[in-house]
């Protein structure tokens, strides 16, 4: 049976956020200490799911190969590492995807 959202633990507009985004929603909130604002900017900055960081790296990789050939790292490591612990990115896992957003500058 699918876990439920205890909706009474969260305020109206938290619960809503989560009935919108479901499980993602929800692992947001939680990864952000339930800001609310911040889910919401981070949710507008949804880079996509994947399978793991690596395919994420390699995704963006792709991204500025196009703009830069010289930026090409598509299967290094320490590429992945550098965007993991950039803070540039969150990552948040719900059922064993890899959930990406863009941080912005404020956060």
């Amino acid at each position: 049976m699918p876990e439920r959202t205890d909706f009474k633990r969260y305020s109206d507009a938290h619960a809503m956020f989560i009935m919108g985004f479901g499980k993602l929603g929800e692992a947001l909130l939680k990864e952000v200490g339930d800001d609310l604002q911040q889910a919401m900017e981070l949710m507008n900055s949804y880079r996509g799911k994947y399978l793991d960081q690596k395919a994420f790296v390699r995704n963006i990789s792709r991204e500025a190969s196009h703009l830069d050939q010289s930026t090409a790292k598509t299967n290094d490591d320490s590429a992945v590492q550098d965007v993991f612990s950039s803070g540039k990115f969150l990552f948040v896992e719900v059922d064993g995807l890899i959930h990406v957003f863009e941080r912005n500058r404020s956060f």
